[in-house]
């Protein structure tokens, strides 16, 4: 019975989208990859801002009911039937009454389950498409068959665009690289316009001289980059967050601006306002004068990887430590990747934290690597990480906090912030649904 009425609930908010957008006529941005599609998102919405209306994602809405849901202008209602039937009535008097509406969607796209973009793209088309990460061996990979199906699945977003839209392609992964490949083969007919934008010298918008930034007393505070397209070069900052993959979404976003005939400096004035989104590698005041890299959305191995090269990157005179939950849904992969998490945290940390019983994998990896077992600490939640981890922090040190979803590992942030009264600004998974779980 449940099933049945969330089927049906589903269909209609579904139907209703459909005709919003016969309606209103908005034109669409879609955003899929295995990684950085919220900060995609938000970089693109910002530049789009200065000059339009436009309506993006409401938090992470890349879902079946997720889409509909932000072209409606509606919030999930969770288990509340009575939430459920005022987003209907609501997607109805939009419908009925012609209200003010947005010129551009930025939707972003995701896949949990095989079938779930296909889906999606069977009643949306759009404008533009940017893919921003294809690694394959990332989150969900356990409900397909192989990482190049998980693969597919994501990369089929860039058949749904337009023949006279646009597709952003991420040049520095190869897997998008084969993609490109792909549509170069389409027929003149269905052949969309590709940009690409990436740190290699072939992409069309590339991001160069990454730094990271101090303040008096040396702390990271941010980081710094270049922007090359064609003969311009822009100078950006990125305050509150570090790391290469922070690079991507401005990338992107002056690519859009920049292609949908938008002035380039007005889209680079509006980006000195961007904020990486809440858990994505934001770096907030620790106790003891420490410094806390809070990764804490999500984690699957590209991008743990990622959040260490960063770790390593920042300067300190204390010590670096990291704190890792679990990767969750990596089927067979589960093993192989959280040891080799283990072997690349060594390089780079004085003591790791892991929460979660995968996550005993990634110790025996740093144990091989050469980590003393005194510097590896096991924990079974999050919370009993955060209130142990208060009694290891020293003056000067780094930590990244990183784990998927189901970890909670904002709860180590919460426990070892400084300012703990600014959680609900600062962290993420926030709102009393998430706190009642």
């Amino acid at each position: 019975m449940k099933a049945l009425v969330r089927h049906l609930i589903l269909t209609i908010l579904t139907v209703e989208a459909c005709l919003v957008l016969k309606r209103y006529k908005s034109k669409i941005i879609g955003i899929a990859g295995s990684v950085g599609k919220t900060s995609t998102k938000e970089a693109i919405a910002l530049v789009l801002k200065k000059n339009t209306y436009v309506r993006a994602s409401s938090k992470s809405y890349n879902s079946e009911f997720g889409v509909p849901l932000t072209i409606l202008d509606c919030d999930t209602a969770w288990n509340n039937p009575f939430g459920w039937f005022k987003n209907i009535i609501e997607g109805i008097l939009l419908l009925i009454i012609k209200t003010p509406y947005p010129e551009w969607l930025v939707l972003e796209i995701g896949s949990d389950r095989p079938g779930d973009v296909a889906r999606l793209t069977s009643w949306l088309t759009f404008d533009l498409v940017v893919i921003t990460a294809l690694p394959g061996i990332t989150a969900h990979l356990e409900f397909y068959n192989s990482p190049e199906a998980l693969v597919k699945e994501e990369s089929a977003l860039a058949f749904a665009v337009k023949p006279e839209g646009v597709v952003f392609l991420n040049s520095d992964d190869n897997n998008i690289q084969d993609l490109a490949k792909k549509l170069e083969f389409l027929s003149d007919d269905k052949r969309p316009k590709i940009i690409t934008y990436g740190l290699n010298e072939q992409a069309d918008i590339r991001g160069a001289n990454f730094r990271i930034d101090y303040d008096t007393k040396n702390k990271a505070v941010g980081s710094g980059f270049e922007v090359r397209v064609a003969t311009n070069h822009y100078q950006l900052k990125i305050t509150d967050s570090v790391g290469l993959e922070q690079m991507y979404p401005m990338l992107v976003a002056l690519g859009v601006a920049r292609e949908l005939g938008l002035d380039s400096e007005s889209a680079v004035t509006a980006l000195k306002n961007y904020h990486s989104p809440v858990g994505r590698a934001r770096l907030i005041t620790g106790i003891k004068d420490s410094l806390l890299i809070d990764d804490s959305y999500n984690a699957a191995p590209p991008a743990v990887q990622a959040a260490i090269r960063s770790l390593a990157q920042i300067e300190t005179t204390g010590r670096k430590i990291a704190v890792l939950g679990d990767m969750l849904e990596l089927g067979e992969y589960t093993i192989e990747a959280h040891r080799d998490i283990g072997v690349r945290v060594v390089e780079v940390c004085d003591l790791l934290l892991l929460v979660g019983p995968r996550s005993k994998f990634t110790g025996e990896g740093a144990q091989i690597a050469g980590m003393a077992i005194k510097n590896i600490k096991y924990f079974d939640t999050a919370l009993e990480a955060g209130l142990a981890l208060q009694n290891l922090i020293k003056k000067g040190d780094v930590i990244l906090i990183k784990g998927s979803q189901g970890m909670r590992m904002e709860k180590v942030v919460e426990e070892v912030m400084a300012h703990p009264e600014d959680k609900e600004k600062l962290l993420c998974r926030q709102d009393l649904a998430w706190q009642n779980r």
